[in-house]
């Protein structure tokens, strides 16, 4: 039955202590056609059922295509439906077929799109501006049911008469890339456009007036399942009746997408744990509660963990807080503070990450998902894991191990950092991570500062700015809405300057318009500066200003409850400080532990008396061998930061002993 939902935007589980059941061990099949939106909620349910201990394959089709296969059962559904218009002929010839489980999102619209300044606001108006447009309307996939509907719309309207306007053919990406170069050149374009889309939070955009509603509006996309679902698979029935979002929510996804080099899988699963208040379902019946607790004042049940069961094995860990609404008996509950727990327990104890490390025989290291530019975490022409936070993983597997390859690069997008570090998903996190007293108290324990990073500014190199100072009246480009909008406001504030802003919503486009000529100065964290520099066509062409406005000290974390983990990861980053200090390097690292008369050199590579490897869990020669791996700080740095790689100046992390530089590590022995 076909229904429009008007409340609830959030999936909300609904928990009776009755008829408790596990999961069955099922494949899930969805179809999707290859638009944008689609590709976001379709790895968005991917995800949320693979979270539930399901495999899922998605199956990119054409739309005819997705409708015949969930009615003949070859996929069991799909969340990419447009209705009531754009894909209404095939939903009809199908719907005896189908189980309609209505819409998943409300609000959609079809039509041509042009920027904001462009003075036409109707389609009927576009024949006598032909000549303005170019005679062109860009379009996209010539199969798509949007473009036979505009090639529908201009001969209803006149515009394909005597050649006017051509529909032009090509895909979305060809569509975005022509009206990203008209509006950078403030030119008319008109292009074929829907709703949710990214684009419409990216540039000022308007729909043109359709007086014949020939386009589509007021639709909504609808979750279809083939028939049978819900007595097959009725946990994963329910999820996809449940699933309901709003188009800010697609919108967040499919602008993640359409960064260049991300993976709409990962961005799904960032989405997911993100908004888990959202998507947390009756997914999955709940093999037992531990210790619950039921304040009959607020109405509120909190479970300290939901174990979720599958084949007789735990597959995932909940904690919950939950809200009566239903006084009456079977009593019922909402789900309203859940929190996703990973497999593994966090180890309690001095020693126990010690040992599961050595028992797996592996170091799990966590690190960034997005590994397409140089500098701290990247894959090389090889294809292998390289740069500055990798090699301090690689430093303590070969400390542990006596092998930097012992180790599990564990990819994770930043909000994923606590929740790995708490449950155990990693040993250790080296991914460019700011040391602050509540994610000490929450995350893990801080092993030692690696990276003295600060807010920077980067300048063309031929503008001749050099200082902090002349930077007053300057037009600045930053992303709105973060704190290094807040720290340039604070801190030119303090100082008296007078500057012009030019704030953008997201990254890309506050680099886009730096490299335009938009601003003079781009601002943000200076690592961050170095690595977008090194992206750009003429990475000499721009200088990062050798200043900061903001303190973000970088530093590896591993999971609290060991101390001696802590001590042996915090002894290594501390050894590699030391080794530069003492002039022990890679390449003379075995002579040194040979013939140095220096005591402190002996006594770190293990030639002589012990500073406490044995306490630690570590051979003798376990900084050496870290060494013979990865190199001292220095090397490090300049191996994938410095000049050898993306022209990042030390500054800051150059050793106490020079000037300016911050870098200090206490003695071992």
């Amino acid at each position: 039955m076909k229904r429009k939902r008007l409340k609830s935007l959030n999936w909300i589980a609904m928990l009776c202590f009755v008829g408790m059941t596990s999961v069955a061990a099922d494949t899930v099949k969805l179809a999707y056609v290859n638009s944008s939106t689609e590709i976001a909620s379709t790895n968005v349910i991917k995800v949320v059922l693979e979270d539930m201990g399901y495999d899922v394959n998605i199956i990119r089709v054409d739309a005819n295509t997705m409708f015949q296969k969930v009615a003949d059962g070859t996929a069991d559904g799909m969340v990419a439906a447009w209705l009531p218009g754009t894909h209404e002929e095939y939903f009809n010839a199908l719907k005896n077929q189908l189980d309609d489980l209505g819409p998943n999102l409300n609000g959609t619209k079809t039509g041509l799109v042009v920027p904001s300044y462009v003075t036409v606001d109707s389609v009927e108006d576009l024949k006598d501006s032909a000549e303005q447009f170019g005679g062109k309307v860009i379009g996209i996939e010539p199969d798509s049911e949007l473009m036979l509907t505009t090639n529908a719309v201009m001969q209803a309207y006149g515009l394909s008469a005597d050649n006017k306007f051509q529909l032009i053919e090509g895909n979305e990406e060809t569509m975005i890339a022509a009206l990203e170069a008209a509006i950078n050149n403030n030119q008319w374009i008109v292009v074929t456009g829907w709703q949710p889309h990214w684009k419409f939070s990216r540039w000022p955009l308007k729909f043109l007036n359709d007086p014949r509603n020939l386009y589509e509006s007021d639709g909504y996309i609808g979750t279809v399942v083939r028939q049978g679902l819900k007595e097959d698979m009725p946990d994963v029935y329910n999820v996809l009746d449940k699933f309901n979002w709003t188009a800010a929510d697609m919108e967040q996804v499919m602008a993640w997408n359409a960064e260049t080099g991300t993976d709409p899988y990962l961005n799904a699963k960032r989405w997911v744990r993100m908004n888990q208040d959202k998507v947390i379902t009756n997914q999955a019946r709940f093999g037992y509660l531990q210790g619950p607790t039921y304040d009959m004042d607020t109405g509120r049940l909190y479970i300290p963990s939901v174990e979720i069961i599958k084949d007789g094995k735990r597959v995932s860990v909940y904690k919950a807080e939950l809200q009566v609404t239903d006084t009456q008996a079977p009593m019922l509950f909402a789900l309203q503070y859940p929190e996703l727990v990973w497999l593994e327990y966090a180890p309690i104890g001095y020693g126990t990450i010690v040992k599961r490390v050595y028992d797996r025989g592996k170091l799990l290291c966590g690190v960034r998902s997005d590994l397409s530019q140089k500098g701290f975490a990247y894959l090389d022409e090889q294809g292998r894991y390289a740069g500055f936070d990798i090699d301090l993983c690689r430093a303590v597997a070969a400390a542990v191990f006596d092998n930097p390859e012992a180790v599990e690069f564990v990819q994770l997008v930043a909000e994923e950092r606590g929740q790995a570090l708490q449950s155990g998903k990693v040993d250790m996190l080296s991914r460019q991570t700011t040391w602050t007293s509540t994610r000490d108290a929450q995350w893990g324990d801080f092993t030692w500062i690696m990276f003295y990073d600060g807010q920077g500014f980067m300048v063309r190199a031929d503008s001749n700015l050099t200082t902090l100072e002349q930077l007053d009246g300057k037009n600045i480009c930053v992303v709105s809405g973060t704190t290094t909008e807040l720290n340039l406001e604070e801190r030119f504030s303090q100082l008296g300057f007078i500057y012009t802003l030019s704030a953008f919503t997201n990254t890309p486009d506050a680099f886009k318009a730096y490299e335009d000529g938009v601003c003079t100065v781009i601002t943000t964290d200076q690592s961050n500066l170095a690595v977008k520099r090194n992206g750009f066509s003429d990475p000499k062409a721009h200088t990062i200003l050798d200043a900061t406005i903001s303190k973000e000290p970088l530093a590896p974390v591993v999971p609290h409850g060991d101390s001696q983990w802590l001590d042996l990861v915090k002894t290594v980053m501390m050894a590699l400080i030391n080794a530069e200090e003492l002039g022990i390097t890679q390449a003379n690292v075995d002579d040194m532990v040979i013939n140095s008369n220096n005591p402190a050199v002996r006594r770190l590579l293990g030639g002589e008396e012990s500073f406490g490897q044995s306490d630690l869990g570590l051979e003798a020669d376990a900084i050496a061998q870290a060494i013979r791996a990865v190199g001292n700080y220095g090397e490090i740095y300049e191996r994938s930061l410095g000049e050898n790689g993306i022209g990042l100046q030390r500054s800051l992390n150059l050793l106490w002993t020079q000037r300016g530089g911050m870098l200090y590590a206490p003695p071992l022995r």
